[in-house]
């Protein structure tokens, strides 16, 4: 019989209270359905929102990417050809041979705009970028074709661009005192779509030993998002200009020199051959040009103009934080409903529940319309004010929404730091963390559970329950 009574008097006395606390974690658990629904509609409109952006460029034009010049120079040459019977014969063959500048200094302007298309938006560019430099004789004899006869006046100097549509007017150059026009095409596979011109008349006797061809030419463009270059020369320099605030450096280099300001960045890198997997002269067809397109793409630098957190991205942050607010809520309450004493029904920590799920999907919601930090003060207010004053009257103490506000206000004050942090998002959110544990552990510090389920003795116990 002792032992029965203290069975009851220890454990069975304490079923209500840890059922209820069971049933807050279940409530919990329940919870994620609908926050991993919105997480899956961020995903979808973040999906949407790209596809918008390729929409565009498909109009406006597409990240630009540059190769070259490359000067192009066909030569004609007798080779042996034996035939079945034993005999020889000597044919012509015409092949081209491709080089690299000496060196090269692009200077380059962007000027980006936001196009819409409805509520999304994707950021677009016209710019300017000019081309200097120089060309130098190569040797022939190590290419293999010493005694080839060089065709210089079919000489084309090809550029690869990888979009040509927002390109306006004529293109012209200037190679030496010849003055040429670009036409479309590079005649090269390898370098594929493109521009090239005819330099034959810069060049009437030819490329003679140690002295430079000059050229220089500009290009009008139109991209979308990115601009890359790839160094063409032994000493390539590149600098690019913007009034965007938000650059990001990519590719196989970072500039050397880069500014970044309230009026937008200037970047400068600086190039050397020996960085790079290409050749600085190769033939058509030879072992030199495999893969080549591939080698390329693995040199290319530059920029890309970003939004540094769109507001997807901080709404699908955010949604990594619900179950941790949520828990934080329903602790709070928890122990209110311990402390005061109050009690609350779990259909009501449901409604509270939900009612938070509602920030996130208005937070997404707004956010589209009236941009992020408009959309998360609208939802914070709405959250807050439905939360505070459904548990403030239900349980008739007025008392209790104004704790619950102070909580929600810490919560989601707390969320817009985060979510505005970049590099050191982390840290702050680990801080946050342990600061609210701490909390919670010092609020109760003086809570005896083990007389939870028992009413004071005289005292009475008010419930909100229906």
């Amino acid at each position: 019989m002792d032992s029965l009574k203290a069975v009851q008097n220890g454990f069975l006395r304490k079923i209500p209270v840890y059922f209820k606390m069971g049933a807050l974690l279940f409530l919990i658990l329940i919870l994620l359905i609908p926050i991993n629904m919105i997480d899956s509609m961020i995903g979808e409109r973040r999906y949407r929102q790209a596809e918008v952006a390729n929409e565009i460029s498909e109009i406006w034009g597409r990240e630009q990417s540059f190769f070259g010049p490359v000067l192009i120079v066909p030569y004609r040459e007798a080779v042996e050809i034996r035939h079945s019977d034993g005999s020889s014969s000597l044919q012509p063959r015409e092949g081209r041979v491709f080089l690299m500048p000496e060196s090269l200094e692009i200077g380059a302007r962007i000027d980006p705009e936001i196009r819409y298309r409805g509520i999304f938006e994707t950021i677009v560019y016209r710019g300017d970028v000019r081309f200097e430099g120089s060309f130098r004789r190569p040797d022939f004899d190590e290419l293999g074709i010493g005694g080839a006869e060089i065709l210089w006046d079919r000489a084309i100097l090809a550029v690869s661009v990888s979009d040509l549509r927002g390109t306006q007017g004529g293109l012209r150059m200037e190679a030496g005192d010849y003055e040429g026009k670009f036409t479309p095409g590079t005649t090269s596979d390898v370098l594929g779509g493109g521009v090239g011109a005819a330099v034959g008349g810069a060049l009437p006797r030819g490329l003679p030993d140690k002295t430079d061809l000059r050229f220089s030419f500009s290009l009008d463009i139109a991209g979308s998002e990115r601009i890359l270059f790839t160094p063409s020369a032994k000493e390539t320099a590149v600098t690019l200009e913007s009034s965007w605030r938000h650059p990001r450096f990519e590719g196989a280099w970072l500039p050397t020199d880069r500014t970044i300001g309230s009026q937008g960045f200037r970047a400068r890198w600086s190039v050397s051959w020996y960085g790079r997997d290409l050749p600085q002269q190769w033939l058509e067809g030879s072992a030199a040009a495999t893969r080549l397109d591939e080698r390329i793409r693995d040199t290319r630098f530059g920029v890309s103009l970003i939004t540094p957190v769109n507001f997807y991205l901080k709404s699908e942050r955010s949604v990594k934080y619900a179950i941790l607010f949520v828990l934080l809520v329903f602790a709070t309450v928890f122990i209110l409903e311990v402390a005061v004493p109050v009690r609350v029904h779990m259909i009501q920590y449901a409604l509270v529940g939900f009612a938070m799920t509602m920030f996130y999907l208005l937070l997404l919601a707004l956010s589209e319309v009236v941009g992020f930090a408009s959309g998360f003060l609208v939802a914070a207010l709405v959250s807050t004010a439905m939360i505070a004053l459904y548990l403030g009257y239900s349980a008739r103490r007025r008392v209790l929404g104004v704790q619950v506000t102070a909580v929600l206000a810490a919560i989601y004050g707390f969320l817009y730091v985060v979510l505005q942090l970049e590099d050191y998002a982390l840290l702050v959110g680990a801080v946050g963390i342990v600061a609210a544990l701490a909390a919670v552990m010092y609020a109760t510090r003086n809570i005896d559970w083990y007389a939870m389920g028992h009413t004071a003795k005289g005292g009475k116990e008010e419930s909100a329950e229906a």
